[in-house]
């Protein structure tokens, strides 16, 4: 079974989306300042060994293990970092150029997906829209059910 990093729609109510097959077993957490404790980012119980795939095209800016977990962080051609997290099997180079759809490894059991634009983290769901997977740039986001400044 694939893992493909898929839709996520910027209006929808909470609870936040899913953005792989599976549970979220941690939400994301906007820290209250750059370096207080939050969680940057989505993570989801999905079948260990699935393969997990590019979301977006990117260049791979990191692949490597943080306190014991292994990362890949692509940078997309807007500017967005994109973090999967969680993954075993990875074998990309810095610097690569790496397709939409492209196997990036595979999950650990669990994925976690990270978004930031500039220095800070972005709620994944602010990203992505429903019309295949596509970046949405955060000033094209209406939600007007919600009508500006209103809470995600």
């Amino acid at each position: 079974m694939s893992v493909t990093v898929a839709l996520l729609l910027a209006c929808l109510p909470f609870p936040p989306p899913v953005p792989l097959p599976g549970p979220v077993v941690k939400p994301f957490v906007m820290p209250a300042c750059p370096r207080c404790s939050g969680h940057r980012g989505v993570t989801v119980t999905v079948g260990a060994g699935a393969p997990v795939r590019a979301a977006h095209p990117g260049r791979v800016m990191f692949d490597g293990a943080v306190a014991g977990r292994r990362y890949v962080v692509l940078r997309t051609p807007a500017g967005l970092l994109l973090t999967y997290g969680d993954l075993e099997g990875v074998a990309l180079a810095r610097g690569a150029d790496v397709p939409r759809g492209t196997i990036l490894g595979t999950s650990a059991g669990r994925v976690y997906v990270g978004v930031r634009e500039g220095d800070g983290p972005v709620h994944p769901r602010r990203l992505f829209s429903g019309r295949g997977g596509q970046l949405v740039p955060p000033a094209r986001l209406r939600c007007p059910a919600r009508g500006p400044g209103a809470p995600l």
